[in-house]
């Protein structure tokens, strides 16, 4: 059978506790062995370098924050969206009820592994911005450093008067973001981009 072509990621909610956290588990035991595989290709004895200890710290971050989830996560209160290639869980976020005219996300993970796992996330979470009334806007608090750069890269800012961690997207004013045919388009993927399914 060929590959089929899809125009939508593979994102879904998980509809319960128990699939949310067989979700969870999956993707925690595939973020775990590809940090035990990534750490094995470090070079014996001379070490880690840089750009390898900051993939294995990337990896550990990402570890946390799906364990954190995993404890945390309350279905009454936050969906659970999970991004699925091949079926398997390569990203997740929670996502609370909207307020003060913001989406609010409070945990993303995405597998260490991955490429623009946390991009296409985020597009999702737009689109469930502006589906709930909040016109596509979005705010969460960044976990690190790291964290900070990527969704800065994604169109986010600091929130004046707000903690150094906590930012905010508006699509609308962000010249990271296109609105095309009504809907918001992070701008590096263009509409008609296609996901292997």
């Amino acid at each position: 059978m060929p590959i089929g072509w899809i125009t939508e990621p593979p994102i879904v909610k998980a509809p319960d506790l128990r699939s949310g956290r067989a979700v969870l588990r999956n993707l925690k035991a595939a973020i775990a062995n590809y940090l035990t595989d990534v750490g094995a290709a470090a070079p014996p004895s001379a070490g880690r370098d840089a750009a390898h200890q900051q993939w294995l710290e990337r990896g550990g971050s990402a570890y946390g924050i799906v364990d954190a989830i995993k404890d945390d996560w309350h279905p009454d209160t936050e969906d659970l969206w999970v991004y699925l290639i091949c079926a398997q869980p390569i990203g997740v976020m929670t996502i609370a009820q909207a307020g003060n005219g913001f989406l609010h996300i409070d945990y993303l993970a995405t597998h260490p592994g991955s490429a623009d796992c946390g991009g296409v996330l985020m597009q999702k979470a737009v689109q469930l911005s502006v589906a709930a009334g909040c016109g596509g806007k979005i705010r969460l608090c960044a976990a690190n450093d790291h964290a900070r750069q990527v969704y800065a890269h994604l169109g986010f800012k600091t929130i004046a008067n707000g903690g150094a961690d906590d930012m905010e997207l508006d699509p609308a004013t962000s010249a990271k973001w296109a609105r095309l045919a009504g809907r918001y388009h992070y701008a590096p993927y263009v509409p008609g981009s296609r996901w292997a399914s």
